[in-house]
């Protein structure tokens, strides 16, 4: 498990950015299982958007 970078009561500023990707339906679990893991944040914003065809 990785830890989080800075400790507990201690303002940390640090550079974000932004990963867009697309996946099929069934994927979208392995997706979010490896975001996860290499996030160095506790609880990372994800969220999936599904896209249709008009």
């Amino acid at each position: 498990m990785r830890r989080p970078d800075g400790e507990v009561g201690t303002v940390r500023h640090g550079e974000e950015c932004r990963v867009e990707s697309v996946c099929r339906e069934d994927q979208a679990r392995a997706v979010l299982e490896a975001v996860r893991a290499v996030h160095p944040y506790e609880e990372a914003v994800i969220n999936f958007l599904p896209l249709y065809e008009p």
